[in-house]
């Protein structure tokens, strides 16, 4: 996969998902500290039922930005690989043409040297001249 200067770009979509989503979860970890930091001992409970919500916030987040990384990674690999495959049909393609176009003059020639005459006739001398100027013609 010959890349290089490639560089995918996000929609704007999904860069706004993504920052959404992080400002989001910076929001919720700046609420944790400040309610975690005026909690006394006697509301653990609160804490707790906090931390599950981070925790729960926290995977999601973490799922939403491997969802969004895996798909412009993605996204950018398969850009690369059609790339690649539409460089590799081009080439086929040329190479086709060029044996299709050595296979007709091969024919063209089998065809005239099916019609010339066996060495030895005195008669078929000029013929053969001629036969031999369309090979080299052909061939050529």
């Amino acid at each position: 996969m010959a890349g290089g200067g490639n560089v995918a770009r996000l929609p704007w979509y999904s860069i706004a998902t993504g920052a959404f989503i992080l400002i989001g979860f910076a929001w919720l970890a700046h609420y944790m500290i400040a309610v975690g930091s005026n909690l006394g001992r006697e509301d653990q409970f609160k804490w707790d039922r906090l931390l599950l919500i981070f925790n729960v916030v926290q995977t999601i987040t973490v799922a939403a930005g491997g969802a969004l990384l895996g798909t412009t990674v993605q996204a950018t690999a398969t850009k690369e690989r059609v790339a690649d495959a539409n460089d590799r049909a081009e080439q086929a393609e040329s190479s086709a043409r060029q044996s299709f176009a050595n296979a007709a003059k091969a024919e063209a020639a089998k065809h005239l040297l099916e019609n010339l005459e066996p060495p030895g006739n005195p008669d078929a001398e000029a013929d053969r001249s001629a036969i031999v100027a369309q090979l080299r013609a052909v061939l050529s």
